[in-house]
């Protein structure tokens, strides 16, 4: 009796699991067609439905940000926008509405400028996706292990030498590499960035409601978290403003 039960189970598991997508493609369908027909409202909630049922895409993020900038909702706009930007950074089209949904925000936060080096750093980070740079760490790495058996295998001297100065440059390369896999992967699912989901947003000196309000922010502003205390987040702007505010009154990014 008790096998029984566990094969049943299993059969609905198994039966969930195949209906699922198809649930979620036919309320992504749907959500279209109600963009498509203007109802805005109606497309919200068929894409919010798929979000629940745990699907998600750089088309389901960006086709919920437009639904929410047709309906003049800048902060749920911006959060969707900025997630299918985080799991498809180089789709200028995405990165185009962003950039137009950040302008009818009312802060304007100036960014700092960068130095030479940090924008030379991110520049060469940003020129391969994460995958890429995780590929080019592999193969690095493993010329690396190629070099370091020559030093053992070789038969003079001289050979040994090669491959010793070649092990010790694809080292350092090997190290460069990973960490622009790791910092680019951190940097596409953007874990620590969070959009400003409600006005207004009083970011305060401490993590008390008895703190000084150091300035106000309003819905769609990003911010970067740095340090979180019960449910308060201090948070970082662009221009390097940085405060406290409560975690109700922001959405991370992921």
């Amino acid at each position: 009796m008790k096998r029984l039960t566990i094969i049943i189970a299993f059969l609905l598991t198994a039966a969930f699991a195949q209906a699922t997508p198809q649930e979620a493609q036919r309320m992504f369908n749907q959500g279209n067609e109600a963009y498509n027909a203007g109802r805005y409202d109606t497309a919200v909630m068929e894409y919010e439905a798929c979000l629940k049922l745990g699907f998600e895409s750089p088309e389901l993020y960006y086709n919920l940000g437009n639904a929410y900038f047709r309906l003049n909702r800048m902060a749920p706009c911006i959060l969707n926008y900025e997630r299918a930007h985080a799991l498809r950074p180089h789709d200028r089209e995405t990165k185009q509405n962003l950039e137009l949904a950040y302008s009818k925000t009312i802060d304007k936060i100036e960014p700092m400028p960068d130095f030479f080096i940090t924008k030379l750093y991110y520049s060469v980070m940003g020129s391969l996706t994460a995958r890429l740079w995780f590929i080019v760490a592999l193969i690095v790495s493993t010329l690396f292990a190629v070099s370091l058996a020559g030093i053992f295998l070789a038969s003079s001297f001289e050979w040994r030498k090669r491959f010793f100065v070649a092990a010790i440059i694809l080292l350092l390369l090997t190290g460069m590499t990973s960490w622009m896999a790791f910092q680019s992967r951190q940097g596409a699912m953007t874990r620590h960035a969070a959009i400003v989901m409600h006005s207004p947003a009083a970011v305060k000196s401490a993590p008390d409601n008895a703190g000084v309000d150091k300035y106000i922010l309003h819905e769609g502003s990003k911010v970067y978290i740095q340090d979180q205390l019960g449910q308060w987040y201090k948070v970082r702007l662009a221009d390097g403003s940085t405060g406290w505010l409560q975690s109700n009154e922001i959405e991370e990014i992921f």
